[in-house]
């Protein structure tokens, strides 16, 4: 399976800065009420001190694949005041990389299977780094039975499951990446009867953050 890798960015900046701009968040605000004189707030998406585009939570609530996409598909709407750019995390958080956008593609037909991206989580007091990848979208799709859906489909972010769902995740969903499958699915003529591209969510999501490929070919 070959890679094709990113050229490294030089300044770092320069490369979290064009990846706003192309999901339409940059330049973003120079300023405004809550980041005169104040911190990075948790939950924003901010190019951080090393130049990656971050986030971090300061509560102590579990990150989880299935959160994992809910998070990155709402940092998508909003972009945070640019005073925020390169301020560090607050001790004690959970501090959240984002890779840039990665294309995936068929290795069997080589059609595109949408944007991905890789994040890195790192917990406080040295627990252990995780990993995963979302799709690269602002929606949110509804989940559960229809009948649930009444007065929340179409409506904001949230819309209805796509009748052919390309990317799903199985398995812990709500709980540990390394026991979470992600599943990718072709639906050109010549693929779409056979078998999703099956991968472990932590080691593709580790394997994409580490080497931040353009385009990963799935075989």
């Amino acid at each position: 399976m070959a890679l094709l890798l990113a050229p490294s960015p030089s300044p770092l900046k320069s490369r979290a800065e064009e990846e706003l701009t192309q999901i339409g968040l940059y330049p973003g605000p120079v300023t405004s009420s809550r980041s005169r004189g104040r911190d990075v707030v948790g939950g924003s998406l901010t190019v951080g001190p090393n130049g990656e585009l971050m986030t971090f939570q300061t509560i102590s609530l579990a990150v989880t694949p299935m959160t994992m996409q809910e998070l990155w598909s709402t940092l998508r709407q909003t972009r945070a005041p640019r005073l925020w750019d390169g301020k560090p995390a607050p001790p004690g958080s959970t501090v959240i990389y984002w890779t840039p956008a990665i294309r995936f593609e068929c290795g069997r037909c080589r059609r595109p299977l949408g944007l991905y991206r890789a994040c890195q989580l790192n917990p406080p007091h040295g627990a252990r780094r995780e990993y995963g990848i979302v799709e690269d979208t602002a929606h949110r799709y509804l989940s559960g039975p229809p009948e649930n859906w009444t007065g929340r489909a179409d409506k904001g972010p949230e819309k209805r499951p796509r009748p052919r769902p390309r990317h799903m995740i199985d398995r812990e969903v709500g709980g540990r990446p390394g026991r979470t499958t992600v599943y990718i699915q072709c639906y050109s003529p010549g693929c779409r009867d056979k078998e999703p591209f099956e991968r472990n969510f932590r080691r593709v999501g580790k394997l994409l953050f580490d080497t931040k490929p353009t385009v990963f070919p799935l075989d």
